[in-house]
């Protein structure tokens, strides 16, 4: 049976991808970022495809890092989530997956389940430096510290913090480092001399060279996109990874004053022909992008008109020759010279490029290109 949407992963371009990080990084340790299905392109084969490039990898949840476990990956998992309850903590602990220190009720809970199951837990500290989002405030950090030096359930293997602005805002990026180096740094260096200290993301690693510390977490750039649309130049070194395709359902020739999809918020302005596309927002191909965004069909531009369905999507194909049915349009990647971008996609649609990836959804099967291989490869690990 013949695909209709599929999203092309090219596994050596991740490869790649880390390699140019791990060079930047200065030979500091690497924590690779495989939460969210590996940013759409799937957590699994992008792992084992990784797996001796790296000495951590990070997931959102414990669930996702069982899955992985279950899937025969051995290296040290992170989870960057908060573990939502008793049950999960006992589950990290027991498989010795790490997971993220960021409050006293957690820091309560796992001493709790550790001290039950009879094993340390092994926790990863989070620091909230200016974030808002999870960690403790600096105010509390060093008298957790003391509680955690205090605990023998609680084994203290990393600490860490996340910055908000490496990519837009270096001013305040360089005020989150200097927080962190100044009141956490040193307690830990001279409390817990062997825990990693870690801070630096995809953009981090490029513009904040004195923030790699113990070890990096790239995230994004891993895929072969930049952080920001500012930092494609900087880092004009990333293969994307991922390409998203689909199949041409149906060509048709209207007259001038046709509505085209629901609301008919297009009307053609001349005889056109237009071809319908086996994609849609079902499929994680976003709706904002109606009348907006191109398809890319024999290296051509076919340009949205209407509306983005669910399923189907209608393009203009009028200066595209020779449209049959069958034929592949491309939503992101390359065709002949020409090359539709995760990025460009989310500057129309006035997201980022994490999201556009990331949400590509199950029905586009993911085909994978194995290092060393030639041939695109349609497996079944991982979701897609």
């Amino acid at each position: 049976m013949g695909l209709r949407t599929w999203a092309e992963i090219d596994l050596e371009a991740i490869r790649h991808n880390l390699a140019e990080l791990k060079r930047l990084a200065g030979g500091r340790m690497v924590a690779a970022a495989v939460k969210a299905d590996a940013y759409g392109h799937g957590a699994v084969p992008v792992s084992k495809a990784i797996e001796d490039m790296v000495d951590f990898l990070l997931t959102a949840t414990v669930d996702e890092a069982v899955e992985l476990q279950d899937a025969g990956i051995k290296k040290p998992i992170l989870v960057l989530g908060i573990p939502l309850d008793q049950d999960e903590l006992e589950e990290a602990i027991r498989r010795d997956i790490r997971f993220n220190l960021a409050h006293k009720e957690i820091l309560k809970m796992a001493a709790e389940a550790a001290s039950k199951l009879g094993k340390k837990a092994l926790v990863h500290m989070e620091i909230d430096t200016g974030m808002t989002r999870t960690g403790f405030d600096l105010d509390e950090a060093v008298d957790v510290l003391q509680q955690i030096g205090e605990n023998s359930w609680i084994e203290l293997e990393g600490v860490f913090t996340h910055f908000a602005t490496a990519d837009v805002d270096l001013d305040f990026a360089r005020t989150q480092l200097e927080r962190f180096k100044n009141n956490i740094v040193p307690i830990v260096r001279q409390n817990f001399p062997n825990a990693i200290i870690h801070a630096a993301n995809s953009a981090a690693i490029v513009h904040l060279p004195e923030a790699v510390f113990d070890m990096v977490r790239p995230g994004i750039s891993i895929y072969g996109l930049p952080p920001d649309p500012k930092m494609e130049g900087e880092m004009g070194f990333l293969k994307p990874a991922m390409s998203l395709k689909t199949r041409v359902l149906q060509v048709r020739e209207i007259p001038k004053g046709v509505g085209i999809s629901y609301g008919l918020t297009f009307k053609s302005d001349r005889p056109m022909k237009i071809a319908t596309l086996a994609i849609g927002y079902g499929d994680g191909y976003p709706r904002i992008l109606s009348n907006k965004a191109h398809f890319l069909i024999h290296g051509k531009a076919a340009p949205i008109r209407g509306v983005v369905c669910m399923d189907l999507t209608m393009v203009d194909v009028t200066e595209v020759p020779n449209v049959r049915v069958g034929d592949v349009a491309v939503a992101i990647g390359r065709d002949g010279k020409a090359e539709i971008t995760a990025t460009q996609l989310a500057v129309q649609a006035k997201t980022i490029n994490y999201e556009i990836v990331t949400r590509v959804g199950i029905r586009a099967k993911r085909i994978y290109k194995f290092p060393k291989e030639s041939d695109w490869t349609q497996r079944s690990e991982g979701k897609g």
